[in-house]
């Protein structure tokens, strides 16, 4: 995958899942993110403009602005425009911008994260998530339900040291994505993956499916193993469909969500009583496990996690 491939994939994995800038803004760098719904609010495009990798808006009217960009090297222009970013947005849309620079890199984040000297009295420091950031997601059960962070976590640590578990995660992530989405999703995971350890990764899948005989999946080159794994996955998301039912679905799904809210609120030190625990454990629909998921990125106690929606 090339760079400019890559960048199109990060910037496009936040553009479809414009909540995950307010999670990692809250969880990341404890910035009070408004309990919003987030959207993508393309930037006025003017001759000459310039134009952020993307913008997004919490609340209506926006009461933060969310600029996100990729930075995947080092640009010194950058450290011109990335202020200008943050002031013509502000004018644009009346209310607090924060900077968001995603650098998997780790001299490209380290180079993003020194503050940036506009004047006497003003200066701008992004705030970048390097790979001391960016979590590592190693359970299925939470990327199943936070698919885009755990790619993100598997793009930046696959090839790290706990790069089986978070590749594994990955792997639960991409079958819950649009067919569409997903093959420029697996590139962006396992490209700078070793060929033979995303071979292991496609021949134990295919030992938990039986349908797929390793004979048929020759790979000669990196690209060949990269088109198997996408093939045995969507193999494995259309079976997994048909049978989602006589498997009590469901159940399972419900499951995978407590344990992933559970998960998510001890990473952030949220205590629980007892009983909010039980509340969690003993709800079986989805949707509700869902608002709580997405409010627990943000909440700051197990009270406002429960508290009606305004």
């Amino acid at each position: 995958m090339h760079e400019s491939s890559e960048h199109t994939a990060i910037v496009e994995l936040f553009r479809g899942t414009p909540q995950l800038a307010a999670q990692l803004l809250a969880s990341v760098f404890g910035v009070a993110v408004p309990e919003r719904p987030a959207r993508v609010a393309d930037p006025v495009l003017r001759p000459g403009a310039l134009a952020p990798d993307l913008v997004l808006e919490l609340g209506d009217p926006a009461s933060l602005v969310i600029i996100v960009e990729v930075q995947r090297s080092i640009d010194p222009d950058k450290r011109f425009s990335w202020p200008a970013y943050l002031w013509l947005e502000r004018l644009r849309r009346r209310c607090s911008c924060r900077l968001l620079v995603v650098a998997p890199d780790p001299a490209v984040a380290a180079w993003a994260a020194q503050s940036i000297a506009c004047g006497p009295e003003s200066s701008t420091r992004p705030l970048v998530l390097g790979p001391a950031q960016i979590p590592r997601i190693t359970e299925p059960e939470q990327a199943a339900v936070q698919p885009a962070l755990s790619l993100l976590s598997a793009h930046t640590h696959g090839a790290g040291a706990e790069g089986d578990a978070v590749l594994h995660a990955a792997l639960t992530a991409l079958t819950h994505l649009d067919r569409g989405e997903r093959r420029m999703y697996t590139d962006l995971v396992f490209r700078g993956i070793r060929p033979e350890r995303v071979r292991h990764l496609k021949d134990e899948l295919m030992l938990l499916d039986e349908f797929f005989p390793p004979a048929r999946f020759p790979t000669p080159t990196a690209d060949a193993i990269l088109a198997d794994l996408s093939a045995v996955l969507e193999a494995r998301l259309a079976r997994g469909e048909a049978r989602g039912e006589a498997r009590g679905e469901a159940r399972g799904e419900a499951r995978g969500l407590q344990h992933a809210l559970l998960r998510v609120l001890a990473q952030r030190g949220v205590p629980l009583s007892p009983e909010q625990e039980s509340m969690i454990l003993g709800c079986s629909a989805a949707a509700q496990l869902d608002l709580w998921i997405r409010r627990s990125v943000t909440v700051a106690s197990a009270d406002a996690l429960f508290a009606d929606p305004p």
